[in-house]
């Protein structure tokens, strides 16, 4: 699979509230407009409970807002038939918390599981595997499970997975946090590597290091960019 340009995408004064105690609304994130644009690398920056996690929800469609739009090069993801947005969906990598790697399958079947319904042969996908394995150094884990592996490991493997479809959007929720050094620093390379080669590259950080990679920060306090 050969690199592709990455995608603009924009939010056109998103908010996104959610039912609150008591019958209030929360507002996790309240009138936000940004644009990312191809090859950049930009950090979405806060306190935890600032709104950067949902942003980042929504901006890659793993969420809807209650107000405003999200738009993918040009494209309105809300006015997408299903089957139109569905393969629009292919064109975004995701890395969340927790890596959210499946237990009974080694890691290589994970990296490659997005390749399965494209019909792609079981010793391809693992030729890809393996590659984007090695690529965040960890090429001689490849058989082993996620149990088998630590924290960092995990983490690594993840973002192996959201390369396996070489997307032209790549987003991460705190990517480096509670990692140990290595990991940490390989995680920064490879996001940075990934915005230098052209893909829209979109993270929510704590991590100094990581914001100071970033072509642009995104401060947001109370669900707002500051």
């Amino acid at each position: 699979m050969s690199a592709e340009e990455g995608m603009r995408v924009e939010a056109s004064g998103v908010a996104r509230a959610f039912p609150g105690e008591g019958g209030t609304v929360v507002r996790a994130v309240g009138g936000v407009s940004l644009a990312a644009e191809p090859g950049e690398m930009v950090a979405l920056a806060g306190r935890s409970g600032s709104g950067k996690t949902t942003l980042l929800c929504l901006l890659g469609s793993l969420d809807e807002p209650t107000e405003g739009r999200v738009l993918w090069d040009g494209a309105d993801l809300a006015r997408l038939g299903r089957g139109a947005r569905a393969a629009l969906a292919r064109s975004a990598g995701f890395v969340l918390q927790g890596s959210a790697l499946i237990r009974r399958m080694p890691l290589w079947e994970n990296v490659t599981q997005g390749l399965v319904p494209l019909g792609v042969p079981s010793a391809e996908r693992r030729d890809r595997a393996e590659a984007l394995l090695g690529r965040v150094g960890i090429g001689r884990l490849s058989g082993r499970r996620p149990e088998q592996l630590s924290a960092g490991e995990r983490q690594r493997a993840a973002l192996a997975r959201a390369l396996a479809l070489a997307p032209r959007l790549l987003l991460a929720d705190e990517p480096t946090s509670d990692l140990d050094p290595e990991s940490a620093a390989v995680v920064r390379g490879v996001l940075a590597e990934e915005g230098a080669a052209g893909r829209t590259v979109i993270v929510a950080t704590h991590d100094p290091e990581l914001l100071s990679a970033a072509g642009r920060v995104v401060r947001m306090e109370a669900g707002r960019v500051v």
